[in-house]
């Protein structure tokens, strides 16, 4: 989720293998062999960059059994309302975080446990690793910046196989100029893909 922070993005690490026929063998594995329903909440805001990207996603997990709902919100309140149980559970959603200009600011508050909170713009993928904690705030106390990156290299290692978010799309941004454009669009836009978690500590192995 260190989407375009570039002095410390490892883009390798954010790439996955189109395995359509693993897919099957794992959904079989868990029970799902005949086929699995799930419902995907987008937030109502930009077709571009929810709407369309919900439908795609329900397109391609059809291709391996999975039949997914899209479920527009009526707002933003009302999605962040899922998460907090209710009539309406989610199995799925469309999530937007700015990173911002430092993964402190932008990307921690979506891993760590401590964050696990009602509200918006927090981890409520209910992800929980304490080696990514600690992972995470050794990194907001180094002032080394080779020592930080290699920080963020291990939380990277580590979020790229237990997956809570995986990355689909960036959000532009445009300013007036190209130095204000890469700055802007060097700390904010990202866009992902959150899984349910269950229990206190989730780790999603998607590949293997």
């Amino acid at each position: 989720m260190v989407f375009t922070l570039k002095p410390v993005l490892q883009p390798e690490r954010r790439a996955l293998r189109r395995r359509p026929g693993k897919a099957r063998s794992l959904l079989a594995e868990a029970g799902y062999a005949d086929g699995l329903e799930l419902k995907i909440h987008y937030i109502p805001g930009p077709n571009e960059q929810q709407l369309y990207v919900a439908e795609y996603i329900s397109l391609a997990l059809a291709e391996v059994g999975v039949d997914v709902e899209v479920v527009q919100s009526a707002d933003l309140p009302s999605w962040a309302g899922i998460f907090f149980g209710g009539p309406d559970a989610w199995h799925m959603t469309m999530n937007a975080y700015f990173n911002w200009g430092d993964p402190v600011i932008g990307v921690q508050r979506a891993y760590v446990c401590a964050n696990i909170v009602m509200g918006v713009f927090v981890n409520n993928s209910a992800y929980c690793n304490e080696e990514v904690d600690e992972i995470l705030y050794a990194a907001a106390a180094e002032t080394d910046f080779d020592a930080r990156k290699a920080l963020y290299d291990e939380f990277q290692v580590i979020t790229a196989v237990e997956l809570p978010f995986y990355g689909i799309n960036a959000l532009p941004i445009y300013g007036p100029s190209p130095d204000l454009r890469e700055e802007h669009s060097a700390g904010r836009g990202a866009r992902s893909l959150a899984w349910k978690t269950s229990g206190s500590t989730s780790r999603h192995r998607l590949n293997s």
